[in-house]
């Protein structure tokens, strides 16, 4: 005779549901799907690159003897600016100009009151080469090519209190005897650095 079947109680049932909802959430990993606990793959190796090739470094000019190197090109100072570039050798100061694209030189500070050359002003048609700086404080004017002095402590230049300023000034140093200023030779090496030679360029007929 067939057994009755018990009653399943409450427990039972919600066990008899759950379990073949588990199977379906534990069969990937059992085929080796992703899901908690399964083994990840190997990760793949990252694409070589390509070797690139390394910039080549360009071969150090050797500098003429006297000089030594101011700056790199790209440092020098824009084509007719306003403002110049300093730079020193050990104590000694220097000033680099760009006056349309070629390179000039001359000594940091005017020998008149000491004034910065880096904001002389460049004049056209005036010297040996047809440029000269003039200084803003004192207005003296020098060769740009040789040093000279063109003008020295002029009292008849400038207005108000700039002409009041040069003429006190000027007064105490027109007894003075006009001292030139000191410029140097430029050239530009074929690495890009800016040679200038460190003595200054002596002055025709000078000892």
């Amino acid at each position: 005779f067939a057994v009755p079947r018990r009653a399943r109680g409450p427990r039972e049932m919600l066990c008899s549901r759950a379990a073949p909802l588990a199977q379906r959430r534990l069969s990937p990993l059992a085929e080796g799907g992703k899901g908690f606990g399964a083994r990840s793959a190997a990760p793949k190796a990252a694409p070589k690159r390509k070797a690139q090739n390394a910039p080549r470094l360009t071969k150090a000019s050797p500098v003429p003897e006297g000089f030594g190197i101011a700056c790199r090109l790209e440092q020098a100072p824009a084509e007719n600016a306003k403002r110049h570039f300093p730079f020193f050798f050990g104590d000694r100061g220097y000033t680099l100009l760009n006056v349309d694209g070629e390179l000039y030189c001359c000594e940091a500070n005017s020998p008149g009151w000491g004034y910065p050359t880096v904001d002389a002003v460049v004049l056209r048609g005036r010297g040996k080469e047809g440029l000269a700086i003039e200084i803003p404080l004192d207005g003296s004017v020098y060769d740009l090519a040789t040093g000279e002095v063109l003008e020295w402590m002029p009292n008849d230049k400038g207005s108000g209190m700039q002409g009041m300023l040069r003429k006190g000034l000027n007064s105490l140093k027109k007894d003075e005897t006009p001292s030139p200023i000191g410029v140097y030779d430029v050239q530009v090496l074929e690495d890009g650095n800016v040679a200038v030679k460190r003595d200054r360029r002596v002055l025709s007929g000078a000892e």
